[in-house]
């Protein structure tokens, strides 16, 4: 590595490399010329380095910036190796992807992770700036590991995807994460499956989801949301304008109505918003209506046929027939 201007991906999952290992790894990816300074502006560090010119224009400005995407899945880390892992990623000016499932960094690795990438204005100055994709599935995070996600998420504007799922952060910490997603401008991707969300924090993700602008993928699978959870997507789906595909796989609480009330809502957006919404693990619109009369009164089940963008009526779910 030390010699190499050509790596592009080093992955290391399931390597015990520990905290030493870490810091000798850090030594080698750093610029050979580095100061704790901003990137210089004049290279363009967030382009891909695919060409010979380019790793050669690398090489003569004594930058080791070919290495693009690091893995260190299944490491086993630990909060003392996600602090060695801050160093690296504040002094390395060119990567672009870090995969940190599974690491058993916790919720104090993951803040030095998020401080690194800009959660503390304090260090402003020297966060990473072109990291565009992080992977913490299953980093043991929970709602404290969740606070200083959401605090990243506010302040970094050049993280595109971000995989969160399986981290448990409740309906706590989703109400962190969605205050942050309102005045995100960067985040494209964003899964946060499998993290016991529940109705409430279904509720405050539609919330964030209804005045972000930026988001294309949200993936909430495996989460126990209901019919409540569903029917404030369906309002948020109603006004985002971002939105192309969304995950509710395995949400085994909603019912044909809930699933009704978000099929209606993609389907009636206006053609000039509608980038063809596309979900995951929700019946067909078909299927789904055809599943209605037998948990609707004859004259609820003509209401929401009837249902369109103008007059969307959500507020109010029709009273499900008890026979």
């Amino acid at each position: 590595l030390e010699q190499s201007y050509t790596l592009t991906r080093l992955d290391l999952s399931g390597c015990q490399i520990g905290v030493k290992g870490l810091q000798a790894l850090g030594e080698v990816l750093k610029p050979v010329n580095y100061t704790r300074s901003a990137p210089d502006s004049s290279v363009d560090y967030m382009g891909i380095v695919s060409s010979w010119e380019q790793r050669a224009l690398f090489a003569a400005t004594g930058t080791r910036g070919a290495l693009r995407c690091l893995a260190l899945s299944t490491c086993l880390l630990g909060p003392e190796g996600a602090e060695a892992l801050k160093h690296v990623l504040l002094r390395n000016p060119a990567l672009v992807g870090l995969d940190l499932s599974q690491s058993g960094i916790m919720g104090t690795g993951v803040a030095h992770i998020c401080i690194a990438l800009g959660a503390n204005p304090k260090y402003h100055v020297d966060s990473n700036t072109t990291l565009t994709s992080l992977n913490l599935q299953c980093c043991q995070a929970y709602a404290a590991g969740a606070t200083h996600v959401a605090d990243m998420v506010r302040h970094n504007n050049h993280l595109r995807r971000l995989n969160l799922s399986d981290n448990d952060v409740g309906a706590v910490g989703a109400r962190l994460i969605a205050d942050a997603l309102k005045v995100n401008m960067s985040l494209e991707h964003l899964d946060l499956a499998k993290n016991n969300l529940g109705e409430d924090g279904a509720v405050y993700v539609a919330e964030a989801l209804a005045v972000n602008v930026r988001l294309c993928g949200l993936d909430i699978s495996y989460n126990g949301v209901g019919d409540a959870g569903a029917t404030a997507l369906a309002r948020a789906i109603d006004k985002n304008k971002s939105l192309t595909l969304l995950d509710v796989t395995a949400n085994l609480h909603v019912s044909a109505l809930g699933a009704w009330y978000l099929s209606v809502a993609a389907k009636s957006k206006p053609t000039g918003w509608d980038r063809r919404l596309r979900y995951r693990g929700l019946p067909s619109h078909l299927q789904v209506r055809a599943d209605l009369p037998r948990m609707l009164s004859v004259a609820d089940h003509k209401r929401v046929l009837a249902m369109k963008n103008a007059d969307l009526e959500l507020a109010r779910p029709p009273k499900v027939n008890d026979s």
